[in-house]
Parts: structure tokens; sequence; C-alpha cells
């Protein structure tokens, strides 16, 4: 493996999980926490890309990173 690009066992939220340990700010994590905050705001499903999109949208009007969001929503979905 020459990149983590090249990582071919790791995919979707586990490579984005990653990339964000490493210390990228614009990427999120959208596992089943990030996922079930925006479906029970949104009142519907979401997709992984689509809830990509209203992270980083929504961190844009905080003046936020997404990754700080994507950490923030994963917080309060983890604490009963």
């Amino acid at each position: 493996m020459n990149t983590l690009a090249d990582a071919d066992a790791l995919s979707g939220a586990h490579l984005s999980y990653l990339w964000m340990l490493v210390g990228a700010d614009d990427r999120i994590k959208p596992d089943r926490l990030i996922l079930r905050r925006l479906e029970g705001g949104l009142h519907r499903r979401v997709t992984t890309p689509e809830t990509t999109r209203l992270i980083t949208a929504a961190a844009a009007q905080l003046a936020c990173t997404p990754r700080e969001l994507d950490h923030a929503i994963w917080k309060t979905q983890r604490t009963p």
C-alpha cells in the first residue's frame, strides 16, 4: 500500500474516519449515530452522500469544520 487511498480493506465511514484521525478537517464519519441524528431532525431517511453534504453545509453556516460538527453530533448521540 503506497497511500491511504490504496487501502482496499477500508471504505466508506472507516476510510473517512481514518482521514479524520490524521487531521482532515473536511471529512466526516457518516456512521449510524450521525445518520440517526439527521434522520430524526429531518423526519426522513438520508443517504451517506447526502449526510456528508448536509454536515458540510451546516458546518459552513456555523463557522466550524465538518469534522468539529461531526464530533459534536456524535457526542450528543452517544450520550443517553
